[in-house]
């Protein structure tokens, strides 16, 4: 169980990042606590499957973008209790899906606290790639078995479930810019709260499967 949000490398974001960015766990400021820690919640930091990046363009055929469809919000998050937080944390990852997709990242950037490093450090992510006339293919979340227990506050939940992370790459019309291995990992943690509606605390990588 979650005892308080803490900060770890996510294997999600240090796929897409090629490990150039730590991306943490959301602590700090005004966010809610899930109280004080009774185990050691750091765990493991998964390393970045290998990546190529491209310094310049590649001459293999490029890829036409794949937009998904929009994922619609799920009935089960109006659920306030753990079937909800199941739905809110499959609902963030398909949000995640849709956004490197397409660079539409207004449900995303909504979904996640003001202050998660993985939710923002992503939006700059998608915002950067897009606004440069590229677009990402693949690199899509998939999760399994997930299973939501309460914090220690009783005011969250975590969402612990297998992550499988499908391999991809960005391009330009000039050609590849970067590829992105799979991942696959046992042990993934999202921690979602009930507001006016579930958002995303934060996010913590479990551990990678070689």
């Amino acid at each position: 169980m979650l005892t308080r949000v803490g900060s770890r490398r996510t294997g999600i974001a240090a796929t897409i990042l090629a490990g150039t960015m730590l991306v943490t766990g959301c602590s700090g400021g005004d966010e809610p606590s899930a109280g004080p820690p009774t185990t050691d919640t750091a765990g493991p930091t998964t390393t970045a499957p290998p990546t190529t990046e491209q310094t310049t363009p590649s001459e293999e055929p490029v890829p036409e973008p794949n937009p998904l469809p929009k994922p619609e919000r799920p009935a089960a998050m109006d659920d306030t209790g753990a079937k909800g937080a199941i739905a809110a944390a499959e609902y963030f990852l398909e949000l995640h899906n849709y956004a490197a997709s397409t660079g539409d990242i207004s449900d995303f950037q909504a979904m996640g606290r003001d202050a998660c490093d993985f939710c923002n450090a992503m939006t700059a992510t998608f915002k950067d790639v897009y606004s440069n006339d590229g677009w990402i293919v693949g690199i899509s979340a998939h999760i399994s078995n997930p299973v939501a227990t309460r914090t220690i506050d009783d005011l969250a939940y975590e969402v612990a479930f297998d992550l499988n992370l499908d391999s991809g790459a960005s391009y330009t019309n000039e050609g590849l810019v970067k590829r992105y291995g799979e991942s696959q990992e046992v042990g993934t943690r999202i921690v979602v709260q009930h507001f006016a509606d579930w958002q995303v605390v934060a996010l913590f990588s479990g551990t990678e499967i070689e």
